[in-house]
Formats: structure tokens, C-alpha cells, sequence
């Protein structure tokens, strides 16, 4: 008998000869390569983008924006409790996430988001939703949206409810509540309340605000820049951007070169040619939507000669709507004849009193109302020459274009209209300072407002601080009021038609086109994520990216 080590050694030395044998009969196997992973998705994170806005800021206080370009600069910083949807209308929730009302409308309670922090840290809570609407509601705050916030003068209750509800006590039925509440773009507490409300609009808060948007406000350079920078602890994540530039640049057509040079990434264009231009190279990418916006020959009605009804319904006849429609605007806007767009609730063109263009109508409203040629032509009345000056905003081609129309019209009428370019900002200070009468004649302007056309007040009706189409109407102040309370749609269409009737009636001013949003970006801009919006360019700025 073998010893047992002998025995293990002839078995192992047998599986070797075995396995030796088996790799000496078949080919050795080709080494394994492992399958290409597959590529990383490009990062959405980091980089700058570059967008245009034609002018200085007035102000960085939101409860005091009164104009579209500082508007543009809170598109990115500050938020509201809801914003509406850019297709359906519909109410979204933003830093509200729900809200639900009494039997009888009377109380709404809003549920807040919560998690929510200011750009200093410091935790939004219902307390800053109250303080913001007080704030507004204080006549010594000089805000424009203090209007919004009142019920037949009386102001609306708001009230908090723990830390993160909000209850909305209204003393009668308040159909535009919700757009009204656009307004609402909630301030800090707790940096505002150590100052007077009188000095909000002058303080260090209205030149470097701190909010709860996706990105924050870093440094203002007049002239040249507003940088913003991502907010790392932005409720909805911190954004994709490093950054955001506003180049101010006055000139259209610089603004233009610069979008195709790669300069800046974005323009919203009041410029039809830039629009159709940059369809055109095909390098570039375009959106268009019916926009809320109405152009005008905005008309000083406390001043000689637009205290004279029939001076200023002759101006509406001699405004060429069609011809600039259709050459200056290149099809891209449609004749206007009252504030209210296609896009607003009740609008309805067939209540709107449309001026044809006729000049032999308006020298024979101006013969009527007792004007007769002087020895230059000028038509002149108690030894006053019916002459005035037209303020537009520099840079502005289309405005220049269209003055030019309807100043040889005004001429073959008898009328000295005198063109004068400003800078956005003089324009701007000169409509919002709220003095009697306001400090120019007539100003080439206009307005994004609505769907709602309560909002319309803000600028027409005489009794809001701040108005400034000051028609010396009565009945345009009745309709408004009335329109606020009406909770019956049908009624409250048949109060706004009688509206868009009495605005031609009293033609306080010259209403000439409701001109689309025309958006021009480059191709490296991702929006897909953003969502390009009518109301507010992108409805989720935080979530623009650059595309690598």
C-alpha cells in the first residue's frame, strides 16, 4: 500500500497532464474586451449667458417697477405666489402651493411653500407675504401697484396663519383677485422693516435686492451690464447657470449684431426686420406668440391742446394704422383701437370705435372746434399754435419709422408734431412721476399688462395714483369700479366692451398696433427645460443651460 502523500502527488501530477493535453488539442480562447461604456451626457452645468435689455433699470425695488426693462431684470430674482402658464393661462403654483376660498369668496387662506430661503439664507415665511402687502397698501411706500390691493378704497386683509398660510379677508365679491395678486412679489421682512416705508424706493435694498428667485443680484455696471449669479439654495434646485449677464445696449440694430456675433445669447426684438432678418440667416433661433403689448401716441390730457376732445380724436384719424402694420411692423402687430389686446378677457373689436385714416375728417373735427391756418399753415386757435412735441426712445428704429408716417400726415392736417428722442429711462421718470400735470406733451410709449383688464386701471383711470393716460372721464372710472366687483362673466364682458367704447369716445389716447413677441436667441442657449414664455421669457430660468 502506497503511502497517502505518495498517492496525492500522482493525482495532481494527473489533472496537469490532463489539462495540459486539453490546451495542447484546441486553440487558446482570444482574450475577452470588455464593451465600450456608453458616452456621458454632456453637462448642463455651468457657463454664462448674455441677454440684451435696451436701456437702463429705474429701479430694483419690485413694489416700484413701473417699466419693462427693470421688470426684465426680476424676471430672474424675484418670484410671485403664482404665475400663469404659458399656454393654458392657468394659475400655477410658484411660492404658494395650493389655495382654497370660503362659500361666499370672501376668504382665501394660500398654503406656502415651504423650504423657501432669501438669497441672504434667512427662511421666507407667511410673515413676509403680509409684510410685503401692508407695505404696498402704505400710501407713504408710493408704490404703483398700491391700487391692486384696495377694494372700493378699502384695502384687502391679509393675515398669517402659522408660518406658512396666508389668509385674504375681501370686503365684497373681487373678480380680478388673482391677477391683482400678480403684484404680490413677496420682500424681505427682515431686512425691510428697519426702513421707512417712504425710503424703500431710495434705499440700498431697491440698488442690491435680496429675493427668492433662481438667481441672485451681484453688480450693476450703468451703461454696460447687470450680473446675476446662481442662488446654490434655490427651493427647485440650484440652477444650471453660473450666471447671467443683461448687456444694456440702447440700439436695436447693435443689439442685433451683437446677438449674430455671438456677443449676447438672447433678445426679445420690438424690431420686426431684426425678426424676419434673423429667420432669414437661419442660424439663429426665432419664437413669435400673440403678445399682450399695445402701442400709442400716449397723450397728455391735462395740457393744452389734448384738453380739446376733438384735437385729440383728430390725432387718432391721422394715424395710419394699416401702413404701419404693414410695412413698418412687417404684418407682425394689427391695428390697435383701444389698450386691450386680442389676448385680454372680454376683448371684443366689433365695441371698439375705430378711427379710419382721414385726413379731411380731422381738419374738419379741428375746423369744428374752431381752429383756423395761420399764415405758416400751422392751425392756431386764441393765438395758439396747435403744435407739440413727440417724445420717442432713442435708439428705437420702428418708433422713428412710424413718426415719420404720421408727422407728414399731421403737417397735411395742419398740425406741428416735433420728433424728439430720450434715453428709456428719462421716458420712464417722466410717466411715473406722480405730478399734475405730468412733464412732456406727448410720448411715443406702451404697455404690457392683462389678460385681466382690471389692470388697465393702473394706467387709465384718474382716481390711481400714478396713472398716467389721465383721461378726464368720469365714466371710464365707473366702468373700472364696476368691473372690479362684477363675480358674473356675462355681465362683467358687457361692463368692459361698454369700456373699450368709451376709451375711443374719449381718444385720450392714440392707440396704433398690438404688436407680437418676437424672441431671437442663439442655437448654444438650451431652452427646452426653460420653457419659453409670453409672460416672463422662460418660465423656469433655472433651468436654461448652455448647450456643449
Amino acid at each position: 500500500m502506497q503511502p497517502r502523500a505518495c498517492r496525492l502527488g500522482l493525482a495532481i501530477l494527473l489533472v496537469v497532464l490532463v489539462a495540459l493535453a486539453a490546451a495542447c488539442g484546441q486553440p487558446a480562447a482570444p482574450p475577452t474586451t470588455p464593451a465600450p461604456a456608453p458616452p456621458a451626457e454632456p453637462s448642463k452645468h455651468g457657463g454664462s449667458v448674455f441677454f440684451h435689455i435696451p436701456g437702463e433699470v429705474t429701479s430694483l425695488s419690485h413694489i416700484h417697477i413701473a417699466d419693462t426693462v427693470s421688470g426684465a431684470v426680476h424676471t430672474w430674482t424675484r418670484e410671485r405666489l403664482f404665475q400663469r402658464h404659458p399656454v393654458t393661462g392657468d394659475w400655477d403654483p410658484q411660492l404658494a402651493t395650493g389655495w382654497h376660498s370660503s362659500q361666499d369668496g370672501l376668504v382665501w387662506t394660500f398654503d406656502l411653500r415651504q423650504g423657501v430661503k432669501w438669497h441672504d439664507g434667512h427662511p421666507f415665511t407667511a410673515a413676509d407675504v403680509v409684510f410685503t402687502a401692508e407695505l404696498i397698501q402704505n400710501e407713504e411706500t408710493a408704490s404703483i401697484w398700491r391700487n391692486n390691493l384696495h377694494i372700493g378704497g378699502k384695502p384687502i386683509k391679509f393675515e398669517a396663519v402659522g408660518d406658512y398660510q396666508v389668509r385674504v379677508t375681501l370686503s365684497e365679491p373681487f373678480a380680478p383677485l388673482f391677477a391683482n395678486l400678480m403684484c404680490l412679489a413677496p420682500q424681505p421682512k427682515h431686512i425691510l422693516e428697519n426702513i421707512p416705508p417712504k425710503d424703500v424706493a431710495k434705499s440700498q435694498f431697491a440698488h442690491s435686492p435680496i429675493l427668492t428667485g433662481p438667481f441672485k443680484f451681484a453688480e450693476y455696471k450703468p451703461g454696460e451690464y447687470i450680473r446675476l449669479v446662481r442662488f446654490e439654495d434655490y427651493w427647485d434646485g440650484a440652477p444650471y447657470l453660473d450666471e447671467v449677464i443683461l448687456r444694456i445696449i440702447p440700439d436695436a440694430n447693435a443689439a442685433l449684431i451683437a446677438l449674430e456675433t455671438g456677443q449676447i445669447d438672447f433678445i426679445s426684438t420690438t424690431n420686426p426686420a431684426d425678426f424676419v432678418r434673423a429667420k432669414e440667416l437661419g442660424t439663429l433661433e426665432t419664437v413669435q406668440f400673440p403678445g399682450g403689448n399695445t402701442q400709442m401716441l400716449c397723450l397728455n390730457n391735462e395740457v393744452w391742446p389734448f384738453t380739446e376732445l376733438n384735437v385729440r380724436k383728430a390725432i387718432s384719424h391721422l394715424v395710419d394704422r394699416e401702413t404701419i402694420c404693414n410695412h413698418v411692423m412687417r404684418g407682425l402687430a394689427r391695428p390697435a383701437w383701444c389698450p386691450m389686446t386680442p389676448t385680454y378677457l372680454f376683448f371684443n373689436e366689433d365695441a371698439q370705435v375705430k378711427y379710419e385714416f382721414s385726413i379731411d375728417k380731422a381738419k374738419a373735427l379741428l375746423a369744428d372746434a374752431g381752429f383756423t391756418p395761420g399764415s405758416d399753415g400751422i392751425l392756431q386757435k386764441d393765438g395758439k399754435k396747435l403744435e407739440f412735441e413727440m417724445w420717442y426712445r432713442s435708439g428705437s428704429d420702428v418708433d422713428e419709422q412710424a413718426l415719420l408716417i404720421i408727422q407728414s400726415a399731421m403737417e397735411k392736417a395742419g398740425i406741428k408734431m416735433m420728433i424728439r428722442s430720450y434715453e428709456w429711462s428719462v421716458m420712464v421718470k417722466a410717466v411715473t412721476e406722480q405730478v399734475s400735470p405730468l412733464k412732456f406733451e406727448a410720448m411715443r410709449m406702451g404697455h404690457s399688462m392683462g389678460p385681466d383688464p382690471d389692470l388697465l386701471s393702473l394706467i387709465y383711470d384718474i382716481t390711481v395714483p400714478g396713472a398716467y393716460v389721465r383721461m378726464q372721464s368720469p365714466v371710464i372710472h365707473e366702468l373700472f369700479a364696476k368691473g372690479r366687483v362684477e363675480m358674473d362673466p356675462d355681465k362683467r364682458r358687457v361692463i368692459y366692451e361698454d369700456l373699450q367704447r368709451a376709451w375711443g369716445e374719449e381718444a385720450g389716447s392714440a392707440w396704433l398696433y398690438h404688436r407680437d413677441g418676437l424672441y431671437i436667441f442663439g442655437r448654444r442657449l438650451g431652452v427646452d427645460e426653460a420653457i419659453v414664455s409670453p409672460y416672463a421669457f422662460f418660465r423656469y430660468p433655472g433651468k436654461l443651460y448652455v448647450k456643449q
